[in-house]
């Protein structure tokens, strides 16, 4: 079964422009915490959703620290013997 939140997911897991990948992943959160909302208020017993919901949550945020944190360290200065050219 497809849920609407797993388009968002996919976009930002397969996002290669670093400069965009944030805006993906907070989309892809977005969508998350609003079917985790929607299920907590429906009181849906649907245990494999929920589960594919805090996997996607963690995956999402490993990417976010790996790539954005990569990006904002190599894009931000030059390297140190750079500068001296």
């Amino acid at each position: 079964m497809r849920y609407s939140w797993q388009e968002f997911y996919v976009a930002a897991l397969l996002e290669l422009q670093p400069e965009v990948l944030r805006q993906r992943v907070g989309e892809a959160e977005t969508a998350i915490q609003q079917r985790l909302a929607e299920l907590r208020q429906s009181d849906s017993s649907s245990v494999e959703e929920f589960q594919a919901l805090d996997d996607a949550l963690r995956m999402l945020r490993f990417l976010e620290s790996a790539e954005c944190k990569t990006t904002r360290t190599t894009g931000s200065s030059p390297h140190p013997d750079e500068a001296a050219l």
